[in-house]
């Protein structure tokens, strides 16, 4: 089962749950809130990006970009005309 069908399964139910599984997951919810790598995002999968795997991402994609390794527009088009 993808992330989002658990969240929609896991939204649909909340009304039938018992006051102490509320508070126990409301209490796990807090505290992956408050830690220090949060969920920043998602990927088109479903599965989570956090923060510190986002900021390396982040770091690495600025390298890259500095030694001059990225595709300009241009080239994107002329390469793409040869895959047809």
């Amino acid at each position: 089962m993808l992330t989002i069908e658990k969240r929609d399964f896991i939204h649909s139910q909340l009304h039938n749950a018992s006051e102490e599984f509320i508070n126990d997951t409301y209490d796990k919810l807090i505290s992956n809130i408050d830690n220090e790598n949060p969920i920043v995002g998602y990927k088109a999968n479903g599965d989570e990006i956090r923060r510190l795997d986002f900021l390396e991402d982040l770091r690495v994609s600025e390298e890259q970009y500095k030694n001059g390794q990225y595709t300009t527009l241009e080239d994107l088009i002329k390469e793409s005309e040869s895959w047809v």
